[in-house]
């Protein structure tokens, strides 16, 4: 630890001003972009209630990134998702817009199978948990290892152009990996620990880190109206507000109807040339798993996570 003058930070604000202030990657609806996108050395709280389909949103979000920016790569640590196959299978119907398997839609041919196929595999590796449940301290070491999955061409540094060569990580969820306080540590010291971790790593490799959270089931309003998941609901919910970037959370009002809006509830943009908070609706498509826009968004002074009006 030491004193930094502002002189030795004189070069790095220049640069700043001369520039700008740049938004993050562009999400693939318009109207969500308007709120949030996705800027490298960042980590982003993706909850939501059970079925609501947080993965499926961040799947699609992750396979529109990497078509838009050709050199963008990603990792998925997703051990809820097992077998791999059923994944990737999902991951398939998002690029190419068809079902996998039969049924009463027409399914992608056998050639498209295997063009998905060929693309998805020069841009996502899975990390595999191996024998049991590993901890955010495994999935970020030299274990794995994913600070080596950055760029998996040889030849290449392990810190190099984030902006150009994006990388992303997704670990879903949260909820799976080990948390060990065999040494006394309690649950919320353990997640501060993590968490600090987690913001060396996204900082040292210019990563964006996803993290799938699932929050406590809030009891339903006199109404019958299940009220919109914070990260105040998910276990160490002031860590997560305190520590994490960006705060997303996918709501379903009706689960029993696909054909009705998903709303997507930004919750905290912490630098505000990254986006803002609000609500975006999306539709989405159960045949391909692709979702589109529903509403426009719903601006900061205009949103409320559990307002009536939208």
């Amino acid at each position: 630890m030491r004193a930094l003058t502002l002189d030795e930070m004189n070069v790095a604000v220049g640069k700043l001003y001369t520039n700008g202030l740049k938004r993050g990657l562009s999400t693939p609806w318009p109207f969500l972009t308007k709120l949030y996108t996705v800027a490298p050395s960042q980590h982003t709280l993706v909850t939501g209630y059970p079925g609501s389909g947080k993965s499926e949103f961040l799947d699609a979000l992750i396979i529109e990134l990497l078509r838009t920016n050709p050199t963008a790569r990603a990792a998925f640590y997703s051990p809820e998702n097992k077998p791999y196959e059923l994944h990737i299978s999902k991951l398939l119907e998002k690029h190419n817009g068809h079902p996998f398997s039969e049924g009463p839609n027409p399914r992608m041919t056998a050639t498209e199978a295997a063009d998905s196929f060929k693309w998805l595999t020069s841009r996502v590796r899975f990390i595999d948990d191996g024998d049991g449940a590993q901890s955010i301290f495994d999935v970020l070491s030299d274990k794995f290892p994913v600070e080596d999955l950055y760029w998996w061409e040889p030849g290449h540094e392990t810190r190099n152009a984030p902006k150009e060569r994006p990388f992303f990580l997704i670990i879903d969820p949260w909820n799976f990996l080990h948390k060990d306080t065999s040494n006394g540590q309690t649950e919320a010291d353990y997640l501060s620990e993590a968490l600090g971790r987690l913001d060396k790593f996204v900082h040292a490799t210019g990563a964006h880190v996803f993290i799938v959270a699932h929050p406590k089931l809030v009891a339903k309003s006199k109404d019958g109206i299940q009220p919109v998941p914070t990260f105040f609901d998910v276990a160490g919910g002031a860590h997560w507000g305190n520590k994490l970037d960006n705060i997303i959370t996918v709501h379903r009002p009706d689960k029993t109807d696909h054909r009705a809006p998903v709303e997507v509830h930004v919750q905290k943009i912490r630098f505000k040339h990254i986006g803002e908070v609000g609500l975006c609706k999306l539709k989405y498509d159960k045949i391909n798993g692709r979702y589109s826009t529903y509403l426009e968004a719903v601006p900061t002074e205009s949103y409320s996570a559990n307002s009536k009006d939208w």
